[in-house]
């Protein structure tokens, strides 16, 4: 067992003040520390949780050392696409596969949702225009009709004072006759 490892990893996430030789009983804990001082079986069980976790990972370093760097992979995403991004990610997750079950990517463009979602509004938008179109023709049409119901009841309107002289001439003969 390395002791200064066990005792980082016993700690992590805590502040703790101590002092240590090398070995446990030289090790010096400060009171104030939020954990108590470990024992000597608290040490091994953390060398050996540090240890696992340390074996558990390699596939973890195994890909950190294969990956090009943050630079490299932008040039990828911008010059060949996010698609080819993720193949090339894939690739490197494929050689070095997780122990653990995990989902693998499905190399859609994150975008196709919205893209998807941008048809949708756009085909809704073709039809309402086709509709208001539509709306619009017939609105025209009735116009034209009212527009001519009008000059046939203006026509009307002209002819009543030659329908008043024809009754009234009419009437006139009428009148003559009884």
């Amino acid at each position: 067992m390395h002791l200064w490892g066990a005792i980082e990893w016993y700690r992590r996430g805590t502040t703790s003040v101590y002092s240590c030789g090398d070995t446990y009983e030289s090790l010096d804990w400060h009171e104030d520390n939020k954990l108590p001082k470990p024992s000597l079986a608290d040490l091994e069980i953390a060398w050996h949780e540090k240890t696992s976790d340390y074996e558990r990972k390699e596939y973890q370093r195994k890909r950190q050392a294969e990956y090009l760097d943050i630079e490299a992979q932008l040039d990828i995403m911008y010059n060949q696409g996010f698609n080819e991004w993720l193949k090339y990610i894939h690739s490197i997750k494929q050689k070095y596969p997780s122990p653990h079950e995990t989902k693998k990517p499905d190399f859609t463009n994150p975008l196709d949702p919205i893209n998807n979602r941008m048809t949708q509004i756009e085909t809704k938008v073709d039809a309402d225009l086709v509709r208001a179109k539509q709306d619009l023709a017939d609105l025209q049409a009735a116009i034209i009709d009212t527009k001519g119901a009008i000059y046939a009841i203006k026509g009307f309107m002209m002819e009543i004072p030659n329908i008043q002289k024809q009754l009234a001439a009419i009437q006139e003969q009428l009148g003559k006759s009884e």
